[in-house]
């Protein structure tokens, strides 16, 4: 069930996909999973996260943080 206001709940509201994070490099896989789910739990906390370059960013440290 969505939330009236549309905010996030789920990997697919975010606004990038895995195609996102391997284009940026991000290896395919349970990497890509892992930093997706990382993604959502922000953008639960603050749906202002939900943008682009905001995730691609926060999507690379969390790669590389393993």
């Amino acid at each position: 069930m969505r939330s009236a206001y549309r905010d996030p709940v789920e990997v697919a509201d975010l606004a990038i996909d895995g195609d996102d994070l391997m284009r940026a490099g991000i290896p395919a896989g349970a990497t890509v999973g892992r930093v997706l789910h990382g993604l959502l739990d922000a953008v639960i906390d603050d749906p202002a996260v939900n943008e682009p370059a905001r995730l691609l960013d926060l999507a690379r440290r969390l790669a590389a943080a393993g």
